[in-house]
């Protein structure tokens, strides 16, 4: 599975406080044809969206600067278009339940560790969605 899904160019947003982790989704994202961005905060991400817009934000639930749920709220105050989709990972099994729950303002969430396919599968069902 590769982008190609997408009929036009995507554009997400990687929020992680791990370099490391950036770096690998940065990697396995553009060789599959979406064009990335970093952030490594909550701080960091609001910036980043007030300069240009995202279809897609895959956010790590714990962040140093704020929680990442709480980060949702924000980040649809910032959203330029509204349109952006929120996918969150999370290593935390009841935090992965919390995700699920109807009250969380997000599309969907994966579970660390997870798969190559399983990111990229998540994200072609989103940018169906988007469009």
């Amino acid at each position: 599975m590769d982008g190609s899904d997408c009929d036009e160019d995507v554009r997400i947003l990687v929020v992680d406080d791990m370099c490391e982790v950036r770096q690998l989704l940065r990697m396995i994202l553009e060789n599959a044809g979406y064009e990335v961005v970093e952030a490594a905060s909550g701080a960091e991400t609001l910036d980043a969206m007030r300069t240009q817009t995202y279809d897609v934000a895959i956010v790590d639930v714990n962040l140093p600067d704020c929680n990442g749920l709480q980060l949702a709220e924000s980040i649809r105050e910032t959203d330029l278009t509204g349109q952006i989709k929120l996918l969150y990972i999370t290593g935390d099994s009841a935090m992965a339940q919390e995700l699920g729950s109807s009250q969380c303002d997000i599309e969907g969430y994966i579970i660390k560790p997870f798969g190559v396919e399983e990111l990229l599968e998540k994200l072609s069902v989103l940018c169906r969605k988007s469009r």
